[in-house]
């Protein structure tokens, strides 16, 4: 009976290093602070380690000695315990007499080894990843004190490994629970399946980590689709302008309306109507206009907007030439979904028609057809219709079709020197293979 509950103890204190191991690994620190904040001492102790990427080292190494040390004596003490008796019930049974020792030497092994395996890894490794917070709060006593046990032997371990990673030109880092944005748009993405966000909460978080890899080329609104005002307008015909569109702010450009010199407001023409009573200059009243770069992420423009206290910039590119315009509001409407933009036409929505394609809109960005898509589009085109004219090389008529990616893309129809709609036909869905 003592044998076997020191085979039984050992394989609970190897459950114990596994689950505590897991756990540790698993956890994040924002999941522990807020009991620690609250007094929970189990939380307390366990944020001590997890906070750290040197200690969470040295408690992971904790589990690894324990995990090794348990298996080894586990193997050690089942041979040495159960083996000769097991050896002599073989020969007495079956008469086996050279062979004896050495059956028995195999069944015990095979027989220890899934025990442990089923007992000391699998289980507790379910249970440390179904329920890490409470796994880690349950074994972090043990660990302090195997921690404090293992001091001297982690400190040699530790110091061999450190000085194997300088000798190959590695440099030392402890464990650190930090993710890329790929593995955040995977955690959201599973989080919203699992019912723990919304849908619409995870639309507005999965639009926040794109910030950092959407350039303004593909967030603003295109020269051809803005308002502006020449230099040398009058100001009766700026009134007019100003009282029969719903523009707050329009850009000003030469008389060949080709550079834009600023940007004018309407509050700024009615205030000077109002205390003046009298027509404005436009050269008075016209602001400072900011310029970007296309290739400029929108997380950097977010803070050039910041850093400026400014709503509108106007978009450049390689050349110098101004390609579009960009507001805070399309910042908000990429995060938080679409919103009502003044620079922008209403947005005309997917029509799907009846033999299976959907008519969209040229200007309709490239990631929201990506529905459509098994593989990422190749291009540095951002719109629709621009894919069609970087895949034709050419401008197309009504009619003519281009393959993308298995999607096949049909001009609908060209207004002027752009696409102004694009048929799209889904690639047939896969048939699943036979077993």
């Amino acid at each position: 009976m003592l044998s076997w509950f020191i085979v039984i103890a050992l394989i609970g204190a190897n459950a114990l290093y596994v689950a505590a191991e897991f756990a540790a690994v698993s956890l994040h620190v924002s999941r522990v602070r807020p009991l620690a904040e609250k007094g929970n001492e189990f939380a307390s102790r366990l944020l001590y380690y997890l906070e750290d990427g040197h200690r969470l080292d040295r408690f992971i190494a904790a589990c690894q000695v324990g995990i090794t040390w348990s298996s080894l004596v586990l193997g050690a003490f089942g041979q040495a315990s159960f083996g000769p008796p097991f050896a002599d019930f073989l020969r007495s049974a079956f008469g086996l007499e050279e062979s004896a020792s050495a059956v028995s030497f195999s069944i015990i092994l095979v027989t220890l080894t899934v025990t442990q395996m089923v007992f000391g890894e699998l289980v507790p490794k379910s249970l440390a990843l179904h329920d890490p917070l409470r796994t880690g709060l349950i074994t972090i006593y043990p660990m302090r004190w195997s921690l404090i046990l293992y001091s001297w032997f982690i400190n040699v371990l530790n110091g061999s490994g450190f000085l194997i990673l300088r000798l190959l030109g590695q440099s030392p880092t402890g464990h650190r629970h930090v993710h890329s944005p790929e593995e955040l748009a995977l955690l959201l993405k599973e989080s919203g399946k699992g019912g723990q966000l919304a849908k619409h909460e995870e639309e507005r978080l999965q639009g926040a980590l794109k910030l950092s890899r959407r350039p303004v080329k593909q967030l603003m609104t295109p020269r051809v689709r803005i308002r502006t005002l020449p230099r040398d307008i009058s100001p009766e015909a700026l009134l007019k302008e100003m009282l029969q569109n719903p523009f707050t702010r329009i850009p000003v450009t030469d008389e060949d309306g080709d550079a834009v010199l600023g940007l004018v407001y309407t509050q700024d023409v009615l205030n000077s109507y109002v205390n003046g009573a009298a027509a404005p200059s436009l050269s008075r009243i016209m602001r400072t206009v900011l310029f970007v770069p296309e290739q400029m992420t929108a997380d950097k423009l977010y803070v050039f907007l910041r850093e400026h206290s400014a709503h509108i910039v106007m978009v450049v590119d390689e050349f110098g030439s101004v390609s579009g315009l960009v507001t805070l509001d399309d910042l908000m409407s990429e995060m938080l979904g679409d919103m009502p933009d003044e620079f922008k036409q209403a947005e005309t929505e997917p029509e799907p028609l009846p033999d299976g394609r959907i008519r969209y809109a040229g200007l309709t960005r490239i990631d929201d057809v990506e529905a459509f898509q098994e593989n990422a589009w190749d291009g540095e085109a951002a719109t629709l219709g621009g894919m069609v004219l970087e895949t034709l090389g050419h401008m197309p008529a009504p009619g003519e079709k281009t393959m993308v990616a298995g999607v096949e893309l049909e001009v609908d129809r060209v207004e002027g020197n752009a696409i102004s709609f694009v048929l799209v036909k889904p690639p047939a869905a896969k048939e699943p293979e036979d077993a």
